[in-house]
């Protein structure tokens, strides 16, 4: 779609698109990982090197199938190869990698609660985690 035809979505909904694709993405990309139990304590204790060892979701395109900046403008709504459209790409980009960075630690933090307990935490983060989800789908909704 060009900015020329009807545009059908508005940049408030583009950002809820990037949003809750992008938290999606982390969610499933989390379920994906292998976790150790000294990596689950470090994530537990707070560690911010753990992180570096992880695979986060990002739109490099390094691995095949991975979504790249053109998928996400033609989910929001742009058109990858329209200039008019660059700021508003580059900005539903960077929320679909801050919310993808977002759903994948809120995943991985529950998935270290669920290795090395308390399994209570693990189920109160597993709520917290897929209530945002459910908010950030019904803001796509509207």
């Amino acid at each position: 779609m060009t900015n020329n035809e009807e545009q059908t979505m508005t940049p408030e909904e583009q950002t809820n698109e990037a949003r809750y694709l992008g938290y999606d993405a982390g969610l499933s990309q989390a379920t994906g990982s292998v976790l150790s139990e000294l990596g689950a304590r470090a994530i537990i204790a707070g560690d911010d090197d753990v992180w570096s060892d992880m695979l986060v979701p990002n739109l490099s395109g390094e691995w095949s199938g991975d979504p790249v900046p053109n998928d996400i403008a033609r989910e929001c709504g742009l058109d990858p190869y329209d200039e008019n459209d660059s700021d508003a790409i580059n900005e539903a980009c960077d929320t679909w990698e801050e919310y993808a960075s977002r759903g994948f630690r809120d995943a991985l933090t529950a998935m270290a609660y669920r290795l090395v307990g308390p399994f209570d935490t693990a189920l109160q983060l597993e709520a917290r985690y897929e209530a945002k989800a459910a908010r950030y789908r019904r803001a796509t909704l509207r």
